[in-house]
């Protein structure tokens, strides 16, 4: 009886030890091909952008949100979609301050604790005052100065946005190592 209860022992400690071991191999340590192929399209979003190529980004983001809407990569293109209504380019078709303020309105409710929050209420803040001043612009000399100031605020926080992105990449590519 010894003998059988100290071989019980043994086969359940092997097999507490197979699970363990089975746990953490399962875990790579690798990003899911998905969620890295995600990534892979917000970067290349980014790109374009920079590079004033707007309805490629827009395809790439919206193509992302419709193959994987529940990605953790959602809030990342959600923002940029609504980020393309401010970028104030001729080139660009989607420059709009309503339908900014309408985008990242609706993603600051849908996602109220993503890392964006903050940037779009900024955002808003600049878009209601610009908006705000279009209506009251009694003066279309005095209107067309206040925008113009607008538009330099814009571009200026642009320009921030860009290094700032800037930042946090070289920031996860040394996280990454």
């Amino acid at each position: 009886m010894p003998l059988i209860r100290e071989f019980n022992k043994k086969i359940s400690l092997l097999l507490i030890l197979l699970v363990l071991s089975g746990c953490m191999t399962s875990k790579t340590g690798r990003i899911p091909e998905k969620e890295n192929d995600d990534r892979t399209k917000i970067e290349k979003a980014d790109l374009l952008l920079e590079k004033g190529q707007y309805r490629k980004a827009h395809k790439i983001l919206t193509d992302l949100l419709a193959d994987h809407p529940y990605s953790s990569y959602t809030d990342d293109a959600q923002y940029r979609l609504a980020y393309l209504h401010v970028v104030a380019d001729d080139k660009n078709p989607y420059f709009n301050y309503r339908q900014a303020r309408k985008h990242f309105m609706e993603f600051v409710s849908i996602f109220p604790k993503s890392k964006y929050v903050s940037p779009c209420n900024n955002w808003l803040k600049i878009l209601n005052l610009a908006l705000e001043s279009e209506k009251k612009n009694a003066s279309p000399r005095d209107g067309k100065n206040e925008c113009k100031g607008l538009e330099n605020k814009v571009k200026a926080l642009s320009e921030e946005n860009k290094k700032l992105r800037e930042i946090i990449r070289d920031f996860e590519s040394v996280l990454e190592r």
